[in-house]
């Protein structure tokens, strides 16, 4: 996962970057102004953003995480050395993914990492946010648990999802991944219109389908069957004559 940094203190940002290191995520950059933030995001398309709201330049955190808002959807997590009331409600009008009070620990970011993915999971998939009469930004990826850490992948990459028992697997165009959830609570988060069940325990990415019959479904050359009591609706995705 790539992770921008905006920070002003090179102290406490060298420390953020190590962590972030040592955990596994990838630093892209770290900045220390707002408009270098949103140079970064125009440039870079960060998966997170952790941005300290007491910034160099005339533009703090705050105004610079609404700005951020309009260029793309990102979860960001506020770092402060203020807690007070009038800070906080306007970091909230903001609606922040995670909040982080300084001084912290390693173990207090990786909290904060994991609460700020966990929030914009449930964020509709569908959901866009206008910036212009003739301008959207569509969440079109998710974020799977690997380990320690969180993995971006695009929902045009991914092919098919499988039921293992209690668990799924996400075939994509690269690889395979195992989660530790059902097929249906995946199903659900996931919120798209680009994928359509063909059994109890497959569902199938619709822009990957190369051919089909009542009973099979062809992704290249994987047959996935079809049950009959989905026939009709995964049929109903498509225009046949």
């Amino acid at each position: 996962m790539k992770i921008l940094v905006v920070e002003n203190n090179s102290i406490v940002a060298s420390d953020i970057v190590i962590s972030l290191s040592d955990m596994g995520y990838e630093v892209v950059k770290w900045v220390k102004t707002g408009k270098e933030a949103l140079e970064a995001v125009h440039e870079l398309a960060p998966d997170l953003i952790i941005m300290d709201i007491n910034l160099d330049g005339p533009m703090d955190g705050i105004q610079a995480a609404e700005l951020v808002s309009k260029i793309q959807l990102v979860p960001i997590i506020y770092l402060t050395a203020y807690s007070d009331n009038t800070t906080f409600e306007r970091a909230k009008k903001t609606h922040p993914f995670a909040y982080l009070v300084k001084p912290f620990v390693e173990k207090d970011l990786g909290f904060a990492i994991d609460l700020a993915i966990d929030n914009f999971s449930k964020q509709p998939q569908a959901s866009t946010i206008t910036t212009s009469p003739t301008e959207h930004l569509v969440l079109d990826a998710v974020f799977l648990k690997v380990n320690k850490h969180y993995i971006k992948i695009l929902l045009r990459d991914i092919l098919y999802v499988q039921a293992e028992r209690s668990y799924c697997k996400v075939f994509t165009v690269e690889k395979i991944h195992l989660l530790t959830m059902s097929l249906h609570t995946f199903e659900t988060k996931l919120n798209s219109q680009d994928f359509v069940r063909v059994s109890r325990s497959a569902l199938v990415n619709i822009h990957h389908v190369d051919s089909f019959e009542n009973h099979s479904v062809w992704l290249g050359d994987q047959e996935i069957r079809i049950s009959r009591s989905f026939q009709d609706a995964f049929q109903s995705k498509f225009l046949s004559i």
